[in-house]
């Protein structure tokens, strides 16, 4: 019933959309096995109408990217910093992306911040092994996820500042604020730390 009311929320539990949910649950089979090339394979199994599919059968790219993130976390930084990388490579999209369920939104949001982590874990280790490059490329990979993120923001702009690229600093404090402003509102903008950071990494560069 679960998922009969994610794939067709505004759809009353009735026989009828019993009968749609055997039907899809078909379909799903036929392609299973079409992919796997077996025709006698058993994906999908239904009791105390419960589907199930047999653990280890499929395998994602949402399988992959959880993966990399746990063998990034396990691993000394020389060796995670490639399997963060990994992850993010990825990841090129938001989960279900082309799909519209209502329900899809948090586990957006959760992959989402997932990756943002992953990428700001990466983005400190390449900056301890002073390999500010790589990190600017992992706190821009964060920035692009989130644009909102501070942390990313301010990570950015220090690796900008580092290069000497002050338009790259200006230019990621006003991404921050312009993504700020319109999910909060017209009137809100970075936190007092980041504009102080900002004044601090721009003093006494030519602007304009």
């Amino acid at each position: 019933k679960a998922i009969a009311e994610a794939l067709w929320p505004d759809v009353l539990w009735d026989a009828s959309l019993k009968h749609m949910l055997a039907n899809a649950a078909s379909a799903l089979r036929s392609v299973i096995r079409s992919a796997a090339g077996r025709d006698d394979l058993q994906p999908l199994t239904l009791s105390h109408e419960r589907y199930q599919v047999p653990a280890g059968m499929l395998r994602s790219d949402v399988d992959e990217f959880e993966e990399a993130l746990r063998l990034a976390a396990a691993l000394p930084a020389v060796d995670a910093i490639d399997h963060y990388e990994r992850a993010l490579e990825i990841y090129e999209a938001d989960f279900l992306n082309d799909e519209s369920f209502a329900w899809l939104d948090t586990y957006q949001e959760e992959y989402r911040q997932r990756f943002v982590a992953g990428a700001l874990a990466a983005a400190r280790l390449a900056t301890e092994a002073d390999d500010i490059e790589r990190a600017a490329g992992f706190y821009l990979a964060a920035t692009q996820r989130i644009p909102s993120h501070e942390e990313a923001a301010c990570g950015l702009m220090r690796c900008y500042a580092s290069a000497g690229n002050t338009g790259g600093v200006l230019k990621a404090y006003r991404v921050l604020s312009e993504a700020l402003q319109r999910e909060l509102g017209p009137r809100m903008g970075p936190a007092p730390e980041t504009r102080a950071l900002l004044k601090e990494l721009t003093a006494g560069a030519a602007v304009g």
